[in-house]
């Protein structure tokens, strides 16, 4: 006992240090020992003092209680590391089938998964990540830096596209998961080249509108030559309104958005009423942007109430378009004199809704 104490003052070295293991044999050494000296301690005086009246000599019989009590706890002892081997054969059966469930999901899954170690190196891959060449050190940098979560927004290897996450399972090992984006990349693709010749094509038929209503313009303008005065004004309020037309569909092919720009298609049309009205000075501020829908009726509301300013011989005729909460409001002023009690004028058009 006293040479057992000694060296237990080193516990991890020499022949104690499997007493001191955090392991079965250290646990069942720690609990066993103890009570087999105990026994021994409490039983030898007791033999002893009845030595005299033994028939044989006491020492025998302390040897034998002693290897009696020995029996006995290496009994108990092989008992308990029975049931210990046989609860941990059960955990490693548990193990092993959630092994084989985990495998069996892995190995089937469409994505491509592999377990890294704590310096990238993969450890463990499933077939889909086995089919792939995958670089992974441009997205472990970044991960070894941070040391959270990183996404792996699109990545190309092999003629084929992948977006994932690297995730960290603990200090040492990390989880790569990629899936194929391949057909979603190229259905995106075929998407905008779609919609690039759709709106090729819907530019080329605003142009071809705008020639079309170009031709109307000519064939009005060679009538007009041959009318009277009335016919003749009749046919150019009508080519104007037409040239108004034209001057949207125009505006809207030179754009590369469904969006009519207002400012510019407003500029083309005081553009045109500058040349047959050279006395009067037009400003423009209609930072607006609208759909054909409405473009065009404005637009043609805009000529008309132009036409009506130009009646009343102005210098100058500003036309205005402002944002007035969700709705945006119209204003043409002129400094006119030629109508009952003279002066400008302002003619506000609200409810102009730029998406109906």
């Amino acid at each position: 006992m006293a040479a057992i104490s000694i060296l237990s003052v080193y516990p991890n070295e020499g022949i104690v240090a499997p007493f001191h293991s955090k392991y079965a044999g250290g646990q069942m050494a720690r609990s066993l020992i103890p009570s087999l000296v105990a026994i021994i301690v409490i039983i030898g005086p007791v033999i002893l003092s009845l030595r005299e009246h033994l028939p044989f000599p006491s020492e025998i019989f302390l040897l034998a209680m002693a290897l009696a009590t020995t029996i006995i706890m290496i009994t108990i002892a092989i008992e308990r590391l029975n049931k210990m081997d046989q609860s941990r054969a059960k955990s490693h059966q548990k193990a092993l089938d959630a092994w084989q469930f985990f495998k069996g999901v892995v190995e089937n899954t469409r994505d491509a998964i592999a377990v890294l170690d704590e310096k990238g190196r993969i450890i463990y891959k499933n077939k889909q990540m086995e089919k792939i060449d995958f670089k992974i050190h441009e997205h472990w940098k970044k991960f070894q830096k941070d040391k959270t979560p990183i996404h792996i927004k699109k990545t190309k290897t092999n003629n084929r596209y992948f977006t994932g996450w690297i995730i960290p399972l603990d200090k040492q090992k990390s989880i790569i998961s990629l899936t194929e984006i391949t057909d979603l990349i190229k259905a995106q693709k075929q998407l905008k080249e779609t919609i690039k010749e759709k709106d090729s094509l819907l530019r080329e038929l605003h142009h071809r509108v705008k020639n079309n209503l170009q031709v109307i313009i000519s064939l009005l303008n060679l009538q007009a030559q041959k009318a009277d005065q009335k016919t003749k004004r009749i046919l150019l309020e009508a080519q104007n309104r037409i040239k108004t037309m034209a001057i949207i569909h125009e505006t809207l092919y030179e754009t590369k958005t469904h969006k009519i720009d207002m400012q510019k298609s407003m500029k083309k049309l005081t553009n045109s009423l500058k040349t047959q009205y050279k006395d009067i000075k037009f400003k423009t501020n209609c930072k607006a942007k609208f759909n054909l829908e409405t473009s065009i009726p404005l637009a043609m509301l805009i000529n008309e109430l132009l036409k009506e300013s130009i009646k009343r011989k102005p210098s100058i005729i500003k036309t205005k378009i402002q944002k007035h909460k969700k709705e945006h409001k119209l204003t043409i002023t002129d400094n006119g004199t030629r109508s009952p009690g003279g002066g400008g004028r302002t003619l506000p058009c609200k409810s102009i809704n730029p998406t109906t």
